[in-house]
């Protein structure tokens, strides 16, 4: 039996369903009745890397949501000011 789900995401991402592109973020999907893993491949900049979910019950109007949360880019350090070496007269 077709079931619903809403894959949600700061921004636009394709989504993974069981390692197949099956649609994007924020609308909704349809799947089969059962178990599913959930992914936004690569790159990796989302937690947690996969949702696996039994998706059962749903309606186009209701569908299940799998919530992805932004990994912020590491910070990237500052260059180290160069030292200009002082000369004793």
């Amino acid at each position: 039996m077709a079931q619903f789900v809403r894959v949600l995401f700061s921004r636009s991402r394709k989504v993974e369903i069981d390692n197949t592109i099956s649609g994007s973020t924020n609308e909704v999907l349809m799947v089969e009745e059962g178990t599913h893993r959930f992914d936004l491949g690569q790159p990796l900049n989302y937690t947690p890397p996969f949702i696996d979910k039994i998706v059962t019950g749903t309606t186009p109007a209701k569908p299940m949501e799998i919530t992805f949360t932004a990994i912020a880019a590491p910070a990237t350090p500052a260059p180290a000011a160069s030292k200009k070496a002082s000369k004793k007269k």
